[in-house]
């Protein structure tokens, strides 16, 4: 088969040639390997159009277009049906010939989705209008066959702008590994993920008529990341939804990053979410995207062009690192706030390019914006600052009795004053709600009022022998007493409990009680009457030598969590992981302690005294592990009470 490449261009760009790995016809110029690396030009100036078949992977190379002059706000390309694993970008230039940006369709590929709009795809470049530009076809792998049959230049674009045919690609993409994923004994059943490949930040919670909406970042196989969409009527059984937000690539976005999600004036679901692309700024990404429910159902979602809320031109302070707005409602007011890094004192006189600042040199902030409809946004003020090196993200912030929770989006927390008006959050209060694997959380308002929250667990399985890594938290209810944060898990998830056990007694040494399934919840009242260390003993194998530790320190007031193999902590490349540990506040009687745990095959999440929790795997203790015991060192430990049940979907 004769590899070649026809481009048919009207629009008074360029003109019908052929192409192959040997020659390039008058007008383009070519690097490296590509195209099959073989073959011979051959010009066809019928009716039809010729393709280019590749006999071979080994491609490394790309062809360029001459330059050409930008004169309409749309740059039409028109494909023909067939299958291409390769780029098309468009490359604008300054008068210098420097690239300024560019713009890429990353898999010209549409055989899995079929095609939309009759093949045509559309690049804005409204705002780059007058520039040079070429256009650049880069080979990624064995080329079957690929043609641009037509470049035009108009006012309008004929694209498929709800961009259906990437949902569909990544949807595919998304539950392309699900049985193997699901095979692996340690995947969590109880807790949801992706069907397969990485799941990523929370995104938003939302709910309306009946129905809860999680919105959370996807990589399908460690793909380009996507905002994916659940929706479930009790919290607890998930239907995955098609992709709600994709990278629209005409206005220069490759990927979709963290953002939120929240109910808008006009009933519809808005998404906001951080536009990354080469055409973005590396230091302060001004461009945070806006997607809005185009049905009741909030399965359909629509871009708001143009794809950015603020500008880096109204922030009056230089911040680096601009990402992931949260999106929330105080009465009949809307606000959204941008995380990001500050250039601390001490470096503003010799630091004075955004480019070059590092991480020690940024402290973190918070950044407010105000709207009236959730479209057009006007920037209030630099509200936070913390007194640490580096930046924030994924922030999460909720009002409770009069008192303002903050989170910078790992563990740690503030509890606080905010004014609105001045644009000012003072922080009364700072403590750490977790520790483990817990991160990137997002939380909303029940119609019942109970604030409920979900987080990513990180870590976990292996997306390339298992393809599948990370999961979600239950979701969890929070609530403030005085200035300290309080969780447990939602109500909701009782429906999930059968086979209800209990037991109570005292306990000297170690006393194993009974054999659990894989999937249980535990609720444990303990007294360390005399005892300096008590807790539960989890996983247990039979002979007792491995087991995973879950306990009580009377002396240091804490709980911590261990595996434990042949009497000794078992370490890990990340020595930190070999004890978790955190402390409860405001304990009134150190020798008392309720455990909450949740075990789901190879996760536990750990709840102590309904305040902190502690997530973590336990994948390296065999899966047929199952029995339960309580410990107590150098002394007595009183079950006041010990329930178990069995949990299932």
């Amino acid at each position: 088969m004769i590899p070649r490449l026809i481009l048919s261009v009207a629009g008074g760009i360029f003109s019908l040639f052929a192409l192959s790995a040997d020659a390039v016809p008058p007008g383009w110029t070519a690097e490296g390997h590509r195209f099959g690396g073989e073959g011979a030009v051959e010009v066809y100036r019928g009716d039809h159009h010729h393709h280019l078949y590749a006999e071979t992977i080994e491609v490394d190379g790309a062809v360029f277009s001459d330059e050409f002059i930008l004169e309409k706000p749309w740059l039409n390309l028109k494909f023909c049906e067939d299958t291409f694993r390769g780029t098309l970008s468009l490359v604008t230039m300054d008068d210098e010939g420097r690239v300024r940006e560019s713009r890429t369709i990353p898999d010209v590929s549409r055989q899995a989705e079929g095609w939309l709009n009759d093949g045509w795809f559309a690049f804005e470049v409204s705002e780059l209008i007058g520039l040079r530009a070429r256009l650049q076809v880069r080979d990624l792998a064995s080329l079957d066959e690929f043609t641009l049959e037509r470049v035009e230049p108009s006012n309008r674009s004929r694209g498929p702008e709800n961009l259906d045919w990437y949902v569909a690609k990544m949807t595919a993409l998304m539950k392309a590994d699900e049985a193997v994923a699901n095979s692996d004994p340690f995947r969590p059943v109880i807790h949801t993920a992706i069907p397969s490949g990485k799941s990523w930040d929370a995104n938003g919670l939302v709910f309306k008529d009946g129905v809860y909406h999680f919105f959370y970042l996807a990589r399908p196989n460690g793909s380009t990341p996507v905002m994916g969409h659940k929706r479930s009527t009790d919290l607890i059984h998930w239907e995955e939804l098609p992709p709600a937000c994709v990278p629209s690539f005409a206005h220069g976005e490759t990927a979709v990053w963290s953002g939120s999600a929240i109910l808008g004036p006009d009933g519809r679901c808005h998404l906001y979410y951080t536009s990354v692309g080469p055409a973005r700024p590396t230091a302060c990404n001004p461009y945070q995207g806006h997607g809005v429910s185009i049905d009741d159902d909030f399965v359909r979602f629509r871009k708001v062009a143009p794809n950015m809320i603020v500008n880096e031109r109204d922030i009056p302070d230089p911040v680096q690192q601009v990402r992931d707005p949260f999106a929330f409602r105080v009465e009949d007011r809307y606000f959204i706030t941008l995380t990001g890094g500050i250039l601390r004192e001490e470096y503003r006189d010799t630091v004075t390019n955004l480019e070059d600042w590092d991480h020690e040199q940024m402290a973190p902030v918070l950044m407010l914006f105000e709207s009236g409809d959730l479209y057009e946004w006007t920037y209030r003020g630099l509200v936070f600052r913390e007194d640490r090196t580096g930046f924030c993200e994924v922030s999460d912030l909720f009002e409770q009795e009069g008192r303002w929770f903050y989170s910078p989006g790992g563990m740690k927390y503030f509890v606080g004053d905010l004014n609105f008006d001045s644009a000012t959050y003072t922080p009364a209060k700072q403590g750490t709600a977790n520790t483990g694997l817990f991160y990137a959380y997002r939380s909303m308002t029940a119609p019942d009022g109970r604030r409920l929250a979900i987080s990513r667990i990180k870590e976990g399985g292996d997306l390339a022998t298992k393809k599948w890594t990370e999961c979600y938290t239950l979701v969890r209810e929070w609530w403030l007493e005085g200035d300290v944060l309080h969780q447990r898990p939602a109500e909701e998830n009782h429906a999930l409990r059968t086979g209800h056990r209990e037991c109570t007694g005292t306990v000297s040494g170690v006393e194993a009680l009974f054999e659990a399934g894989g999937e249980y919840e535990i609720v444990a009242d303990l007294v360390a009457t005399t005892a300096a260390r008590c807790g539960l003993q989890l996983r247990r194998s039979d002979d007792g030598s491995r087991f995973f530790q879950v306990g009580w320190d009377v002396t240091r007031n804490e709980a911590w969590c261990s595996v434990i193999k042949d009497g000794e902590v078992v370490t890990y490349d990340a020595p930190w992981m070999a004890r978790l540990a955190i402390r409860p506040e405001n304990k009134q009687d150190p020798h008392k302690v309720t455990f909450r745990v949740i075990i789901d095959r190879g996760l536990a999440e750990i709840f102590i005294d309904d305040q902190k929790t502690i997530n973590r795997w336990v994948e390296d203790i065999p899966i047929d592990c199952t029995g339960v015991a309580v410990f107590a060192e150098g002394g007595e430990v009183e079950v006041d009470r010990l329930d178990y049940w069995d949990l299932e979907l």
